[in-house]
């Protein structure tokens, strides 16, 4: 059996945190002058990050812009969280975005997976998401054993 630390995270976990603490730096720096660069660990679990917001915003429309992302992200990877914990492996709600603007999102897991093998599997579709589709308003994306969907419309039954 191999060792363990009760703290040990994954390498998957440890990417997710980085690209979640180099989302709040970029959050924290883009609202001064409209762009941030910045980098995040070590290894296969550095993260890179630039934001730049259109010329034509404000600031404070900029940081409203990056505050969504970081939210997005922070609301899917609870849901990936609470589906784990199911017998069911589904968890599904609402994210509100102000501006009578709402997403609605679920995430599921095949029930052959442990819980640590769903988690790990949502986090990583999550992690995946500033790289392909950050700013879309809706995304299904399908793994072999997972799956993540958010839309600006209500489309499950919870």
């Amino acid at each position: 059996m191999p060792n363990s630390t009760p703290n040990s995270t994954t390498p998957n976990e440890l990417y997710v945190t980085n690209l979640n603490e180099l989302s709040t730096y970029l959050n924290y720096e883009i609202s001064s002058t409209g762009f941030a660069l910045g980098t995040k660990g070590q290894g296969a679990d550095k993260v890179y990050g630039v934001a730049l917001c259109r010329g034509d915003l404000s600031d404070t429309d900029c940081k409203y812009d990056q505050s969504i992302t970081q939210r997005k992200g922070d609301w899917l990877s609870k849901l990936a969280g609470q589906a784990s914990g199911t017998p069911q492996m589904f968890s599904s709600g609402e994210l509100d975005l102000g501006n009578n603007s709402k997403l609605y999102g679920s995430v599921q897991c095949t029930r052959d997976l442990l819980s640590i093998d769903c988690s790990n599997c949502l986090n990583d579709s999550i992690g995946f998401l500033p790289k392909c589709c950050d700013m879309a308003s809706g995304v299904h994306m399908y793994s072999g054993t997972c799956n993540v969907r958010f839309e600006t419309f209500k489309y499950y039954n919870a």
